[in-house]
């Protein structure tokens, strides 16, 4: 395997994309074997536990390619070949040919160090560099092998490349920079002018090796009839470069074809120019043509490049170039297209000339190699622009034109984003864009944005042009509507009906456009293709739109594109909270814009057929995959076209209810009870089972535990054999939440696990594993079992639903459960595992903010398994999260410091109040209560308080209120905490074995068991034992019943009589 360093980084064959881990490996490609330590502190010297960033850096290199890296006791080894270190080894042997056929690119481009570290940032910019300087001067060694033999062709592309390869010239070698100079001069490149500056300011003498050049070649300049340039060229560099290259490699004929304003013509004019200055060709023409007739293109090119004989066009063509290495560029043949032959003669009469052409569609001959132009690139951001990184040569020129017509502009942060938002709006067109600029002395960037946004018409030249053709967009447009047939301009209005682009099958459903229709307007470069979908170019769109409004079937056209998309939709619906949901989904996804427009459509038609059958799929859509305003606003546009007293008002007044319970829940209750009693009035009393589920979700919300228990309970009964029995697993699993009897949650959780599998619905499934889990941790302390369910949950939602924040959040629970187990390495690998699984998923600015908290949470736990302290109370800092409240509470405490656990105990106190679930009450409310009893008797033993009986121990009642709740509602590890408490309140009665129970067990939290541990470490040895023992012994694994007996053990002994 051959790791692949320059031009950017992958292992191939891997999908592995992680940048640190393979910039630890091309380190160690390139530097040998390194120790552990080592490598640790150079990667990541910031990191909370570098050695153990290192451990999980090799496990992803591992498990993305097994055995790519040795690792032994203390030394990590690269075990594979790469191609900065071939490329080293071919520049020792003088193979110029290797080294320039491994240079990809810059090494390792695209990637960078984090900010601080600078010797990892050296190592990576020197090796780039040397790298790159190792190649210009194999570059430079075969120019001058091509020159010396006297290919100037060759010379000027292998010199062209030298002077780009190093980016700061500065860093070249002062020899190789006297030889380039010579060569570039020798080729005709400009390129020298700048050269030889960089050779002045480092005292280097150019005159021998330019002489010797000189005398390398007697080559004269091609004839041409090229004009001077008036205005420079912009961009195109890699356009160029795949020009030459299809020229060099024999073609005969190269047709650049494009929509009008792409600037087809101005790349063909660069292009001759390349060819001149490299004296590719003996002679080099440039033919405007623009004929009418297809047989009138000989006789043009024969007016412009033959002298006048009389004789045919053909004839004089041939006795001109019949013998020459010629190269023509004929611009504009939009009216040749598929009746060509005349250019087929050209070529078979006169083997030695190149045709390259300009057209607006292929010209249909044998020998056509065709080249489709697309707009100017554009950076990302306005960031990336003002910083002048990534592609820019849209905004280039976007800025070069502004500055003919007012020189003061400049691109800033004030106007970056907006004329970088005009550009992306003209697709980067470089007519489009030169238009906008024109325009930047009269209109400002802000107002311009706002009237394309209406109409691209505003694009028009407001100054004198040489040429018609490109006086406003529109022009260019109605050009190219005329080259169209009757059925290519119906198809191009048509496909103005779709939103977001559409795919064959769409195409030819709504449209009945066939292959062949939809390739004369890919041929034409009206419509776009990106994978297997197609789109209208956004220049094309507007007035594609225009036509479609003067069709009489305009109406007739929408409407089977609605119907279409609803068809979409409802096709989906079988996967609606079922395996498959998630495909489904992601294909909804590509299609998102096309079925909100059908939506649209519908509710505006009067078309509520169509929107009954769009809604079930519709709702379950919106609810995982668009924002929560969105959801909003589809359904209160549909609401405001519809009977409000229907069943269809209640089943979209059920759906924004749902939309509305975690955004404004006194909204939702509102809107969900108006629902319920359309849904009762219109389809029935017992067919209300999905409004009494919402409803009661919402109340839950709300803290009214309960009313929501009544409507989960009248809701299942309903749901229960019904149409939409498949709700009744998430209705039972939320009725077990209203709970605070551990009989009934586990009965009812169990029974809605078997409604889930039992009806399909996988969503649910994994939604009632997950509440299951953290009962039994809850109730049970039984981090095994929870994390067995836990497996099982994120199996299938990876499989199948596919949902990121639960993705993220069932991981990392996952993570806090095998920290919990003390299985740090399985730990820090699902979190590994988290980030993985998530970025396909999650947007790449979306991902880290979503990541942070839940991954802080687990990580604050894998910290204090590993007794890192410090490092639990900087990352807990950043979570807010109750559990996370009371470990730095209970470790606060541990130092005998109530001031610093003040802030948790208040948190909690303050959460507690807060609505939840019972349970989750419940338990918030005894972990508050049992923190303020050990508080209170730090500070009483801190004041040296005399204690006199177990009636006026401070903390005691509270600590026999947290009893109270924990024996009765089956709270296992916060027994053991209790225990703890008891022993720090009445040490008299509360000895040692108690201890042990706490210390021992595996049901206990990782805190209660370190500090029973201290405890009993610090216990002096041969100290009577207490009178009283728990009932139980710690030897032994405990049952959830045993602990709880013994918590009611201790609040009996601990009762005042």
């Amino acid at each position: 395997m051959l790791l692949r360093t320059l031009g950017g980084v992958a292992l191939p064959g891997a999908s592995f994309r992680r940048l640190k881990p393979l910039l630890m490996l091309a380190y160690l490609a390139l530097e040998g074997p390194k120790e552990r330590r080592y490598l640790a502190e150079l990667f990541w010297p910031d990191a909370a536990d570098p050695r153990q960033s290192l451990a999980v850096a090799v496990w992803q290199l591992r498990r993305a390619s097994p055995g790519v890296v040795r690792v032994d006791d203390q030394v990590i080894a690269a075990v594979v070949e790469c191609d900065a270190t071939l490329l080293r080894e071919a520049a020792i042997d003088g193979e110029w040919r290797d080294v320039v056929d491994l240079y990809g690119g810059p090494f390792l481009d695209g990637v960078d160090v984090d900010a601080g570290n600078a010797e990892l940032e050296e190592w990576l910019y020197g090796t780039r560099e040397a790298l790159s300087v190792l190649t210009q001067n194999a570059l430079i060694a075969l120019a001058e092998e091509h020159l010396s033999v006297g290919d100037l062709r060759g010379a000027a592309r292998l010199s062209e490349r030298a002077a780009t390869v190093v980016r700061d010239l500065a860093t070249a070698q002062p020899e190789s920079l006297s030889r380039l100079h010579a060569l570039l001069v020798a080729t005709g490149n400009p390129r020298s002018v700048a050269v030889a500056k960089e050779a002045a300011a480092f005292g280097v003498t150019l005159s021998e090796h330019a002489d010797r050049a000189a005398a390398a070649t007697d080559v004269p300049l091609p004839e041409h009839n090229l004009p001077n340039l008036i205005a420079p060229f912009v961009g195109r560099d890699q356009e160029l470069r795949d020009l030459e290259a299809l020229l060099e490699r024999g073609e005969r004929l190269v047709t650049i074809t494009g929509l009008g304003g792409m600037g087809k013509t101005r790349l063909a004019m660069a292009l001759a120019r390349r060819m001149v200055s490299g004296r590719r060709f003996t002679r080099v023409y440039f033919v405007p043509c623009g004929v009418e007739r297809p047989d009138q293109v000989l006789t043009q090119v024969a007016a412009v490049t033959a002298p006048r004989t009389g004789a045919p066009a053909l004839t004089s063509l041939r006795r001109t170039f019949g013998d020459e290495s010629a190269l023509l560029v004929l611009d504009d043949l939009d009216q040749v297209a598929g009746d060509a032959q005349q250019l087929g003669e050209l070529l078979e009469a006169c083997p030695l000339v190149r045709l390259v052409v300009t057209s607006r569609e292929p010209l249909g001959l044998t020998a056509e190699s065709l080249y489709p132009l697309g707009g100017l690139p554009l950076p990302g951001s306005a960031a990336e622009a003002l910083a002048g990184t990534g592609e820019t040569s849209g905004l280039d020129l976007y800025v070069l034109t502004a500055r003919r017509f007012d020189p003061r502009f400049t691109l800033e942060q004030a106007n970056a984003r907006l004329v970088l938002d005009i550009c992306r709006r003209l697709a980067g067109a470089p007519l489009g864009i030169e238009l906008a600029a024109s325009l930047s002395s009269v209109i400002s960037p802000e107002e311009l944005e706002r009237e394309l946004e209406a109409d691209l018409d505003t694009l028009v030249s407001v100054r004198p042009t040489t040429n018609p053709r490109h006086t406003s967009l529109r022009v260019v447009f109605e050009r190219s509507w005329s080259l169209l047939s009757d059925a290519e301009r119906g198809a191009l209005s048509g496909c103005s009906v779709f939103q977001g682009g559409f795919t064959r099958v769409a195409a030819a459903a709504v449209l009945q456009m066939d292959v062949r229709l939809l390739t004369a307007l890919l041929d034409r470069s009206l419509v776009w293709r990106a994978g297997g979908r197609y789109d209208l170019h956004p220049l094309v769109k507007q007035y594609a739109g225009e036509k479609l409004k003067e069709r009489p079937d305009a109406d007739e056209l929408r409407a089977r594109h609605a119907e279409h998309f609803c068809g979409l939709v409802e096709s989906k619906s079988r996967f609606a909270l079922r395996a498959g949901q998630s495909a489904a989904f992601d294909e909804l996804d590509r299609d998102h814009a096309n079925v909100r427009a059908a939506w649209d459509w519908a509710g505006k038609a009067g078309r509520h057929d169509v929107l009954e059958r769009m809604l079930p799929m519709l709702g379950s859509y919106l609810a995982d995959r668009r924002p929560s305003d969105e959801r909003i606003r589809t359904v209160d546009a549909a609401l405001g076209r519809v009977d409000p007293d229907s069943a269809l008002t209640a089943r979209l007044l059920l759906e924004r209810g749902q939309f509305l319970t975690y955004v404004d829940p006194s909204e939702s209750r509102k809107t969900l009870v108006q629902a319920l009693l359309l849904a009762r009035r219109h389809l029935g009393e017992r067919r209300a089972g999905p409004w009494l589920y919402a409803l009661g979700r919402t109340l839950m919300h709300l803290g009214d535990l309960p009313g929501a228990r009544s409507a989960y309970r009248e809701a299942a009964e309903q749901l229960a054999g019904s149409a939409d029995e498949q709700l009744l697993g998430g209705c039972l699993s939320n009725l077990a939440m209203t709970s605070t009897d551990p009989r009934e949650m586990e009965r009812l959780f169990t029974e809605a696990i078997s409604v889930c599998r039992r009806t399909g619905n996988v969503s649910y499934l994994v939604k009632v594993l997950l509440n299951l889990g953290g009962t039994l941790v809850d109730a049970h302390g039984d981090y095994a079992g929870a994390l067995a369910l836990l497996r099982e949950a994120l199996a299938l939602e990876r499989a199948e639903i596919g949902r990121p924040q639960l993705l993220i959040y069932l991981g990392c629970v996952c993570a806090h459960h095998l920290a919990t187990l003390g299985d740090l390495e399985a730990a820090e690998q699902q979190l590994a595992d988290v980030r993985d699984l998530t970025a396909p998923r999650v947007p790449w600015d979306v991902a880290p903010w979503m990541l942070a908290m839940p991954s802080n949470w687990a990580r604050v736990f894998i910290h204090y398994a590993r007794g890192e302290e410090d490092l639990v109370r900087s990352v807990g800092a950043q979570v807010q999260d109750e559990t996370v409240w009371t470990l730095l509470a209970w470790m606060a405490l541990d130092e005998g410091d109530t001031a610093a656990a003040a802030p948790y105990l208040h948190s909690l106190v303050e959460l507690s109040k807060a609505p939840c679930d019972a349970r989750t009450g419940l338990r918030l409310r005894a972990s508050a209560i049992l923190l303020s009893a050990r508080s209170e008797a730090l500070e009483a033993a801190s004041s040296l308080h005399e204690l006199e009986g177990n009636g006026s121990n401070p903390g005691l009642p509270h600590l026999l209120e947290a009893l109270e709740i924990i024996a009765a509602s089956n709270l296992v590890p916060l027994a053991f905490e209790a225990f703890i408490v008891a022993h720090a309140i009445a040490p008299d009665v509360v000895g040692r074995e108690w201890l042990e129970l706490a210390a021992s067990q595996t049901r206990a939290p990782m805190h209660a068991r370190r500090r029973a541990g201290s405890l009993l470490a610090a216990w002096p040895a041969g100290e009577r034992m207490p009178p009283s023992s728990p009932p139980v012994s710690a030897g032994v694994p405990l049952t959830s019943e045993a602990v709880v007996e013994a918590a009611r053990d201790l609040m009996r002994r601990l009762s005042p009589a």
